[in-house]
C-alpha cells in the first residue's frame, strides 16, 4: 500500500486536498483540555470527506480526545456568481495521529453528530466542490 496512509483503508468515503484555516478547542479529556488550554488553536484542514477532515497542527492529541472545530466553506450562488462563506461548526474525535516534524502533526478526525445542515454543507462541498442554495431545512413538524 505504498503512498497511502495508515487507517486510508478503513474510509467510508472520499476525500478532497483542501487548505482551509481551522480553529479548535478540545472539549475533552479534561486533561489535555489543560495542557492545550481553554482558547482555540489554529490549524489547517488539509482533506475532508462527509466523514471527516485531516488536521496539521502543532499538538500532538492522543486518540479519542473530542474537539470542537470551526471553519469556512464557501458557497456560490449561480444566478450572480457571488462567493461568500458557510461557517461550520461541529464536533470531532481523533482517530490518528501521525508525527510529521519536532512540531507538526497530521491528526485525522471524525465527525460526530452531524446535524442535517452541516452534512448538507459538507457533503455538497465534497462532492461538487462548493455549497449550492440548498433546501429550506425544517425541523420537526410543520
Amino acid at each position: 500500500m505504498e503512498g497511502k496512509l495508515p487507517g486510508s483503508e478503513r474510509r467510508r468515503a472520499e476525500r478532497i486536498k483542501v487548505n482551509i484555516t481551522v480553529a479548535y478547542q478540545i472539549e475533552k479529556p479534561i486533561s489535555i483540555k489543560m495542557l492545550v488550554g481553554e482558547e482555540e488553536v489554529e490549524a489547517t484542514i488539509v482533506d475532508i470527506s462527509e466523514g471527516g477532515l485531516a488536521i496539521l497542527t502543532k499538538h500532538d492529541l492522543p486518540l479519542a480526545t473530542l474537539l470542537m472545530v470551526e471553519f469556512m466553506l464557501i458557497r456560490t450562488e449561480r444566478e450572480t456568481s457571488f462567493k461568500y462563506y458557510e461557517s461550520v461548526k461541529i464536533k470531532g474525535e481523533v482517530k490518528s495521529s501521525i508525527i510529521l516534524s519536532e512540531d507538526k502533526y497530521r491528526l485525522g478526525v471524525a465527525f460526530k453528530g452531524l446535524d442535517e445542515e452541516s452534512k448538507f454543507k459538507i457533503s455538497a462541498f465534497v462532492t461538487k466542490g462548493n455549497i449550492p442554495k440548498g433546501p429550506d431545512i425544517t425541523y420537526g413538524e410543520a
